[in-house]
């Protein structure tokens, strides 16, 4: 080709490449396709993240691939959704922490454009020389592997957060431009001894630090600096944790005032972060995870283990421009209300947005139109939240809608929950649906809803699920709603094209509802009865 298409994170131009190994006779050994991008990147400080010669400032997350019941082990589908999930929350670039991940979501990573800091395996931890050259062996190996991915930006050679001696950097380090020689190999770490810094926002430093044009990354932010003193932290006593209605770590469960909490957690440390000299940026975490060290899940993320959005996911939404939208994920203009609407919700009614004017309505009354505002006097964020003071708390509806040039462009609505009257029933696989003779992974929700189908946010009512036709329910089919949602996971061997689900309430407060799934159409509500009566 003379003039190929580039691969961008707005543009992700894909070509199949023919490999053939030749004898020394010319007989071909061996040939295979390899999908790849052709792109030049760079990092510097002085011109930031550069993608084929233009600067581009991307936000970006931390993931860990943990799917709830089944670990990291999941098909092929299953990593894309993930990959979509991260692309339509506003984020372009992800930090595989702590582990190679699958070859899977890395593909579709190149697909949907996202920059990917690919890391070594390990955390916290150093050990004799047979481990040592495990890692150089794990590092081989890795780069090998996913080279040819044209997603994968800069590669983490460095034991997150662990005391490593200058020998075993160096290693890593050469060892990274062995295997992927010329000028497009970036190593980073988290110790100042690679092509690229990486820090951590609680570590501190992140406006001050210099190292001559060298560039520095936000390695994560928005967790662990609002949870516990960075300086004295005990993990196995909790000796240093700062106090926990302030801290990011919010479930579903802990409701609107929680789910603010993050949000405003993420707000102040991504105002900072964009304050600071660094070139790209990963907020801590994309989706919550186990922990090793404790039963209960670490709620870092924007995105629950079951893929439900939290307030901070929006917020984050609303953080790319309206024009921004590609083949696959949804973009554009954007409006959300922060807020339950019941009578503990806060007056202070939050709306994140990308556009240039909000308007609030309660009950279909204005409450006025207005503009963004910065907060704290940060003037960083691309599109800062709109703020409404409300008088008082009125049952009913709040809807807000946002305009660009005057022209209406988006809407969003949240309505104060009344009796619970229904249940519905989602699979969320987000219009991606495999062959018959490939295994999916879907998660389904069933929501508790009042009879005008407004979800019942603050119910935890216990949900019967069963499975009639094909798939098999991993984990208990038993399971308390939160935040009036309860969720489970079906496994679809191949060769399974439907199912039916039905849910009930263990209660028998309403009728049980039954949704149809097959790999042709997705998901089909069926027939069940009329929601019961309001009762005034």
């Amino acid at each position: 080709m003379d003039r190929p298409r580039l691969w961008s994170p707005g543009s992700p131009a894909l070509h199949d490449a023919q490999v053939t190994v030749v004898a020394g006779d010319g007989s071909a050994l061996d040939t295979r396709q390899v999908r790849c991008g052709i792109r030049r990147l760079g990092f510097s400080r002085s011109s930031g993240f550069t993608v084929n010669g233009r600067r581009a400032r991307l936000r970006g997350t931390n993931r860990h691939q943990e799917h709830p019941y089944v670990g990291y082990a999941v098909p092929r589908l299953a990593q894309y959704r993930d990959a979509r999930r991260i692309k339509e929350a506003g984020f372009d670039y992800v930090r595989l922490s702590h582990y190679p991940q699958s070859p899977d979501f890395l593909d579709a990573c190149d697909e949907y454009g996202i920059v990917v800091m690919n890391c070594l395996p390990g955390w916290q931890f150093i050990g004799s020389e047979r481990f040592r050259e495990a890692c150089y062996d794990n590092a081989r190996q890795l780069i090998r592997r996913d080279r040819h991915h044209p997603s994968v930006a800069l590669w983490e050679l460095s034991l997150n957060e662990t005391p490593m001696d200058e020998e075993f950097m160096a290693r890593l380090h050469a060892i990274g431009h062995e295997e992927y020689p010329g000028d497009q190999m970036f190593t980073c770490g988290w110790i100042d001894r690679f092509d690229v810094f990486t820090r951590s926002r609680q570590h501190g430093g992140i406006h001050h630090w210099r190292n001559g044009d060298k560039a520095l990354v936000i390695a994560e932010y928005g967790d662990w600096e609002f949870y516990a003193a960075s300086e004295g932290f005990d993990q196995k006593t909790g000796a240093g944790l700062l106090p926990g209605k302030a801290n990011s770590r919010k479930f579903r469960g802990d409701g609107e005032r929680g789910m603010r909490q993050q949000a405003a957690n993420h707000r102040l440390a991504l105002e900072d972060t964009l304050a600071s000299p660094a070139v790209l940026d990963g907020q801590w975490s994309m989706f919550d995870y186990a922990r090793g060290d404790h039963p209960a899940r670490a709620a870092c993320g924007v995105m629950d283990v079951f893929r439900l959005p939290k307030f901070s996911y929006h917020f984050y939404r609303s953080q790319r421009e309206p024009g921004e939208e590609g083949p696959g994920w949804n973009g554009g203009p954007m409006v959300f209300i922060a807020s339950h609407w019941t009578p503990s919700s806060d007056l202070r009614v939050q709306v994140f947005s990308n556009c240039d004017e909000v308007e609030l309505r309660l009950n279909g009354v204005s409450l006025g139109r207005r503009g963004p505002a910065p907060f704290g006097g940060g003037r960083h964020l691309p599109h800062p939240p709109v703020e409404f003071e409300l008088p008082a708390f009125v049952p009913g509806t709040l809807a807000a809608a946002e305009f660009i040039g005057g022209q209406l462009r988006a809407a969003h609505a949240v309505s104060t929950p009344g009796r619970v009257a229904r249940l519905e029933i989602r699979f969320d696989d987000l219009g991606l649906r495999a062959d018959a003779a490939e295994p999916d992974l879907l998660i389904a929700h069933a929501r508790i809803c009042d009879p005008r189908g407004t979800l019942c946010v603050t119910d935890r009512s216990t949900v019967n699920f069963t499975l009639d036709g094909g798939g098999r329910i991993v984990g208990p089919s038993t399971v308390p709603a939160e935040a009036g949602v309860a969720s489970i996971v079906i496994e679809v061997s191949a060769g399974v094209r439907s199912f039916r689900l039905l849910a009930d309430l263990e209660d028998g407060r309403c009728e049980p509802a039954s949704c149809q799934w097959d790999r042709d159409h997705g998901a089909t509500p069926l027939p069940q009865a009329a929601p019961l009566p309001v009762i005034p």
